[in-house]
């Protein structure tokens, strides 16, 4: 049982309204994407609250494979390209690559949508006009990891806010949340992913100036 500002709800109550309140946050993304891949978003994201409302589980679990990040962030780039011009944003892609492919070892839907919910984030937050940029690397100081980055030169995250944005439904600013949509889940999914694959999630910040989220995946099998 729930207790809420309208009262109290019970499972199924909060079970639809996370529902609800999911379907509301992505509905902008989604009508970016076209067939099976837009359902594919919706689904997980549906999925991701059985059995118990409010709990990530079983859906964010990854079944990896080899996976080649340039058509990756080549593709999840078109996807978001309609939210990009809408807003009068410039959006790059980056993948350093001296030697072949970058190639982590993940689940390309998890991982796809871990950049969709970070590119999203950096639409809703960057001013008309700014950046933002995806790319993807091996790691300088692990040759057995890649990363994957979103950075943008938006609003920026308080520093006092920072250790915790990767907590479920926090929200740094209550206000601009009711603007701009979203149930605090993004980034919390974002982590859970992450980690589910052996790998982390970083975050730098300053006001006024951007973000930078990092992703640390695995290129080979973890145990």
């Amino acid at each position: 049982m729930t207790v809420t500002g309208s009262g109290v709800q019970g499972p199924r109550e909060t079970k639809r309204a996370l529902r609800e309140a999911l379907l509301r946050d992505r509905a902008a993304l989604m009508t970016a994407c076209a067939g099976t891949a837009r359902l594919a978003i919706r689904d997980r994201y549906l999925s991701a609250f059985e059995p118990s409302p409010g709990t990530v589980v079983s859906a964010f679990w990854p079944m990896p494979g080899e996976l080649d990040l340039r058509p990756l962030l080549d593709g999840v780039a078109d996807t978001v390209r309609p939210l990009i011009a809408k807003k009068h944003l410039h959006l790059a892609v980056d993948v350093e690559a001296d030697d072949g492919p970058v190639v982590a070892f993940a689940d390309e839907g998890l991982v796809k949508q871990v950049l969709l919910n970070l590119l999203s984030n950096a639409v809703k937050f960057t001013p008309a006009g700014g950046t933002i940029s995806v790319g993807a690397r091996v790691a300088s100081d692990a040759p057995e990891a890649v990363e994957v980055r979103v950075e943008d030169t938006g609003i920026g995250i308080p520093q006092r806010d920072l250790p915790r944005i990767f907590e479920r439904f926090y929200r740094v600013d209550q206000a601009r949340s009711r603007e701009t949509g979203g149930t605090g889940l993004g980034l919390a999914i974002v982590r859970h992913v992450s980690e589910n694959h052996g790998g982390q999630v970083d975050v730098s910040s300053e006001l006024g100036r951007g973000s930078v989220f990092e992703v640390r995946l695995p290129t080979t099998v973890t145990s």
